[in-house]
């Protein structure tokens, strides 16, 4: 399951918008040259804002099934598999951001306009794997955000510190990891992964 949460992920963060705001002083950007206590530190701070007094759990699977039912299949497919396929970005209606693993998509998602709290994941063949709920509009930051399996499952919780900072936590509250600007950190501060920022 971790690693379907972190593929999420790693393509997940380049789709928010830039315009980044830092919540509390208590959360570090850098962590960098941070003590384990220090990281420590700053993971529980943030543990505490997502957890702390709710009551997160899975959808009811009949509810979530019957809500994502008409985003099941990628109804414009080809249109959004072409578009994610030049660059993506925003249309009419939607936004269509493409993942790719080297040169090739894996993944897309799309958030419609009419609906700017929910992303919806599709593999390269336009079908759903992933719906992420917002606690606000997309875009709007800091923001706690969910993502379940198609059946209401939740996979992960995320706390979006800005475009380039996010925290990803289990549902039981265990630390993920974290995105910081290119690199992946594991709990003990070390960079398990890297990604390629889009241009500014």
């Amino acid at each position: 399951m971790k690693k379907i949460v972190l593929t999420i992920m790693a393509a997940f963060v380049l789709l928010v918008p830039v315009s980044a705001k830092t919540l509390k002083a208590t959360v570090s950007l850098s962590w960098d040259n941070l003590t384990q206590t220090e990281i420590t530190q700053d993971i529980d701070a943030v543990r505490a804002k997502i957890f702390d007094g709710k009551d997160i759990q899975d959808k009811d699977k009949k509810e979530f099934k019957n809500e994502v039912k008409p985003y099941k299949k990628d109804r414009a497919y080809k249109e959004n598999y072409l578009f994610a396929e030049s660059g993506g970005g925003e249309v009419s209606d939607k936004i269509v951001v493409p993942f790719f693993y080297k040169k090739y998509i894996y993944a897309y998602g799309i958030i419609y306009k009419n609906d700017l709290k929910t992303c919806y994941y599709y593999t390269a063949l336009g079908r759903l794997f992933t719906v992420e709920k917002f606690e606000k509009n997309y875009g709007e930051f800091p923001v706690t955000s969910y993502q379940y399996k198609t059946n209401g499952v939740l996979l992960a919780v995320v706390y979006n510190i800005s475009d380039v900072d996010q925290y990803m936590y289990s549902k039981d509250s265990s630390f993920v990891g974290r995105w910081y600007k290119e690199n992946y950190y594991n709990g003990n501060g070390k960079v398990v992964m890297t990604r390629t920022l889009p241009e500014k």
